[in-house]
């Protein structure tokens, strides 16, 4: 049974799952490591590959019209944009390798997506 309003509420619920998730890896990449749960010390790289597998997915869920060069340009930007942060943080280090991972996460998401 359709109510008439699926077409306008799946996309918000979406949209709040991807800026949820978003803010939720901004705030843990930008926490002080000792802070973090025991459940985030598993690898480093694999955090930053399902963060940003996470991420693809729901921003292509949240907004469907978006060319996906401007999705993989997002998230590349907002990789960076933690990379650059956590380099000015005393407790955080800056890592090419972890943009690395993320960009990585994108484009295998991407690839499969196809």
């Amino acid at each position: 049974m359709n109510s008439g309003t699926d077409g306008k509420i799946l996309p918000w619920i979406g949209r709040w799952a991807f800026y949820a998730v978003l803010v939720a890896v901004f705030v843990l990449s930008l926490t002080p490591e000792s802070a973090l749960p025991d459940e985030f010390s598993i690898s480093d790289v694999v955090n930053h590959f399902a963060a940003f597998l996470v991420l693809s997915f729901l921003f292509d869920g949240a907004y469907p019209r978006v060319r996906p060069a401007v999705k993989i340009s997002a998230l590349v930007a907002f990789g960076a944009l933690i990379e650059v942060l956590q380099g000015v943080l005393p407790y955080r280090t800056c890592s090419v390798k972890d943009l690395a991972v993320d960009c990585l996460a994108v484009v295998v998401y991407r690839c499969v997506r196809r």
